[in-house]
């Protein structure tokens, strides 16, 4: 009954999230347009780029780590914070290398903007690990759910109120960030002062995050590689146009992305996490599976009308790229929910490397060949084909390590919908 109830209250809230969410792109869209939006993605994935190359996996590791129990809650956090600083200033001055040459012209005050959101970031990759190494998963809806409320806030305001709408976009996000950055502080301060930088739990904290440090890189460069492409192979107004599409598709993952946290929270907290029930797993992978497949054979017909009533009649290039990026979005759905197991119960998020490395050159291959031919239609196919190839390779390793048929993972029963824990 509590897993039902947890997962229920983070689709509920994961519902309010998007709502925000969409509010938030429906500003962006309409005050920005295709060009500046995309000028906008581009200058924010620099930061978020960084971020992924710097974070050394530090965040699952730390709820790993503060489910197991071996280290004081109070060291682990401030180990934490203050590696979030010493990575954050060194992404600081690769990050300024990077915009100094990639955006010269860039006016000087908002580079450190988008140098300082770095620092944010590293520290927000860390925080909501917090909440799922102790099992609290409403702390973690409601820490996101403050994240998008403040971020439609004050988008809003500083897009409408500045002339420049670009800037005014950047100054939001980045006194949203700034925002949420002390405020967390503030709220782990007390109990951060308690505690000491821990040497040992840093030391199995990068042994254990190093892999998925080489994951999550992989991870991001799977799902953004093909706008860093855009950017150098076709123009910010097609990045302003293939990442909506990006962003409508990524909304299917809000059921199956609520459950794998939930699950995720659950596996690392409980105290025989190696014995956990891999047929719970795969009950929800098998409904999130079909329910996605649902909703997005249905959005076919409707994406068209949605795109043009919020984001108005210039966003229409985006359908193609939406519905070619569907299949991948679905297979995607799998990966995650049995990445819980594999992360949370087994403890080798080093399986996953292999297959993200293959779905990243597969990625980039077929981004440069049909990018120059296809435009935002062949970033969007290369994405599909990647993901179907990890989904391929996902599921040929669960099967070879629980050695359960690969028609477990899709093959619904009676049961699946009497899930009680």
């Amino acid at each position: 009954m509590k897993f039902r109830n947890e997962v229920g209250h983070t689709i509920i809230t994961q519902i309010f999230i998007l709502l925000f969410g969409v509010g938030t792109s429906i500003v962006l869209n309409r005050l920005l347009g295709p060009n500046l939006k995309g000028e906008l993605v581009a200058l924010l994935v620099i930061p978020q780029l960084i971020v992924a190359f710097t974070n050394l996996g530090l965040g699952t590791s730390l709820s790993y780590h503060l489910g197991k129990g071996k280290y004081p809650e109070a060291d682990i956090i401030k180990t934490n914070f203050v590696c979030s600083l010493v990575l954050g200033i060194i992404g600081v001055g690769i990050g300024w290398f990077v915009l100094r040459n990639s955006y010269p012209e860039l006016n000087i005050l908002f580079r450190y903007f988008i140098l300082g959101m770095i620092i944010f970031g590293l520290w927000f990759d860390y925080l909501p690990d917090i909440f799922l190494g102790r099992g609290k998963m409403p702390v973690y809806n409601y820490w996101h759910l403050l994240r998008a409320i403040t971020e439609l806030l004050l988008i809003v305001v500083f897009v409408l109120v500045i002339t420049n709408k670009l800037q005014g976009a950047i100054i939001g996000i980045f006194i949203q960030n700034l925002s949420l950055w002390i405020l967390s502080i503030t709220l782990f301060m007390k109990l951060a002062l308690k505690g000491k930088i821990n040497f040992s739990y840093l030391k199995d904290g990068v042994s254990f995050g190093y892999k998925i440090f080489f994951t999550n890189v992989l991870i991001f460069l799977s799902y953004r590689l093909d706008i860093l492409l855009l950017k150098w192979l076709s123009n910010t107004t097609q990045i302003g146009y293939y990442s909506t599409a990006v962003s409508l598709a990524e909304k299917l993952w809000i059921i199956p992305g609520a459950i794998s946290l939930v699950l995720y929270s659950k596996i690392v907290s409980s105290e025989n996490a190696e014995n956990y029930d891999s047929n719970k797993v795969l009950r929800v992978t098998r409904i999130s599976f079909w329910v996605v497949t649902g909703i997005a054979i249905v959005s076919i017909f409707l994406i068209k009308p949605v795109i043009e009533i919020l984001y108005s009649a210039k966003f229409l290039p985006s359908v193609t790229p939406y519905i070619i990026l569907l299949p991948g979005t679905i297979a995607l759905v799998v990966i995650k929910l049995l990445m819980a197991e594999i992360i949370g119960k087994w403890g080798k998020p080093e399986l996953s490397i292999i297959g993200m490395l293959i779905v990243v050159f597969i990625n980039i291959g077929l981004n440069l060949i049909l990018i120059p031919k296809l435009n935002i239609s062949g970033a969007a196919i290369a994405s599909t084909l990647a993901y179907t190839v990890q989904f391929i390779y996902f599921i040929t390793v669960y099967n070879r390590v629980t050695h359960i048929p690969v028609k477990e993972i899709f093959i619904l029963r009676k049961k699946d919908f009497t899930i009680s824990n």
